[in-house]
């Protein structure tokens, strides 16, 4: 999602409206956790949204910057932990039923 401003809108306006709209999108992923799409937009939403904040940095008191930086970054760990755990899932199911059949033979 682009950030764009409207006309007249002052700047902190638009980059609060912004924060909120992926905020707001990664949250509507993440109650959509069993689609593995979902956990992917997910984390996605909320990279942009750190990105939001690290063009903000500058602007920001150094209290507020961390604080934001943490919430952000603790609210897309346990998204880790289920995109984890679904490329373990794949690349299992890719070793028992890929074409090549990974596992070597033994005698």
């Amino acid at each position: 999602m682009t950030v764009k401003l409207r006309k007249k809108e002052k700047l902190g306006r638009g980059l609060r409206r912004a924060c909120c709209q992926h905020a707001r999108k990664a949250l509507a992923c993440v109650n959509e956790t069993h689609h593995a799409e979902a956990v992917h937009d997910a984390r996605k939403e909320i990279k942009k949204l750190r990105a939001l904040f690290r063009l903000m940095r500058a602007g920001l008191p150094k209290s507020t910057y961390r604080r934001a930086a943490d919430a952000m970054r603790l609210a897309g760990k346990p998204l880790n932990d289920v995109r984890d755990a679904r490329v373990t899932q794949k690349a299992f199911e890719e070793l028992v039923n890929g074409e090549g059949r990974k596992f070597p033979e033994f005698k």
